[in-house]
Formats: C-alpha cells, sequence, structure tokens
C-alpha cells in the first residue's frame, strides 16, 4: 500500500482547467470583461449564465478564481470556493498525465481509479473531496515504486501530507525515474 498523500488541488493548467469547464458546459473567453459589480477586464474569464462571470488570474505558482460572490450566483455553478470547479479539473488533470505516463484510469464511483496496464494490482485510488483537495492512495506496490505517481501529485497542487506505509519501505530501491525508463 506504500503510502497516502492529500493534496490541496491548484490550477496549474489552463488547457485542462478549459477541457473541464467544457465538460461541465461552459467557456473560458480571453482579453474580455468579467460581468460582476466592478466588470473588470481580465486575460481569462469564465462565462457563466445570467449577469456574473468567473475570472482566472495569474498567480506565482499557478492560477486563482475571482469572482463577484454577490446573491450566490457564481458559486451555483462552481461551487463555493470553486470546489465543484476544482473536482472536475482535478479529473481530467489525471487523466491527462495518467495517459502520459502510460497508465489508464477508471471511475468506481467517486473513486478514480489509476492502474499499471501491465500490472493491474499497481494502482493508485484518488478521492475528490468536497473541500478542493485529492486524497490519493497507492496500492499494491513493492518499495519505492508508487513514487512513479509523485509527479502527478505535485501537478495537482500542493502535498499537505504524505504518509508512508511499511510496505513503502519493503522491496526493491527503483526511483521513479528508472521505472519510467523501464516502461512502468
Amino acid at each position: 500500500m506504500s503510502h497516502f498523500t492529500d493534496v490541496k488541488v491548484e490550477i496549474k493548467d489552463l488547457a485542462a482547467l478549459e477541457e473541464a469547464l467544457r465538460n461541465m458546459g461552459f467557456r473560458m473567453l480571453h482579453e474580455t470583461t468579467c460581468r460582476g459589480y466592478t466588470n473588470e477586464e481580465m486575460q481569462n474569464v469564465i462565462k457563466l449564465p445570467g449577469e456574473y462571470d468567473c475570472g482566472v488570474i495569474s498567480t506565482e505558482s499557478g492560477y486563482a478564481l475571482r469572482y463577484d460572490s454577490y446573491n450566490g450566483h457564481v458559486e451555483k455553478y462552481i461551487g463555493e470556493k470553486g470546489t465543484i470547479l476544482l473536482q472536475k479539473y482535478t479529473k481530467v488533470k489525471i487523466e491527462q498525465d495518467a495517459k502520459r505516463l502510460g497508465f489508464k484510469c477508471i471511475m468506481k464511483g467517486d473513486v478514480m481509479v489509476v492502474y499499471n496496464p501491465k500490472n493491474a494490482q499497481e494502482k493508485v485510488e484518488v478521492t475528490f473531496n468536497s473541500d478542493g483537495t485529492a486524497k490519493i492512495h497507492a496500492k499494491g506496490f513493492k518499495g519505492k515504486g508508487c513514487m512513479v505517481f509523485a509527479d502527478l501529485e505535485k501537478a495537482l497542487g500542493t502535498v499537505v501530507n504524505h504518509q508512508k506505509t511499511s510496505e513503502y519501505g519493503a522491496g526493491d530501491n527503483v526511483t521513479s525515474r528508472e521505472l519510467l525508463m523501464q516502461g512502468f
């Protein structure tokens, strides 16, 4: 079972965000007015039904959502503090990165399972929490093999908790880069 990781999801990939928005039935426009109390011009704007939109602003670590919270209009579509949108973004980002690494993804209820098609016992289960975090649980790996997913965890945002299990120290001492080179 190798490890558990909790990640505070942060938007770092605009293309993945745009795909998540399309999946939700919305679109992002560029260099346009973000409708709200001040009607600001913004580089990236999520167009929503009604009178208010959601801006996507650049930060040092990626992007943040900025919107007028009057009457809860924007939250109806993207969730309180954007949590619904963050869940959709996380799903898209994991699917993209898993594909890049040669893994497969399936949904089992509310849990996304990312697995190695060469050994389906080696998998990571991702739970999308309503507070904008994701819990990642690596299973079926011997030793440090689960660390092939460390880049995926970091791509989602800030790792707030990383707990190794007793199985983490068992087996060989292969690095994630070596696993990728072996076609893992």
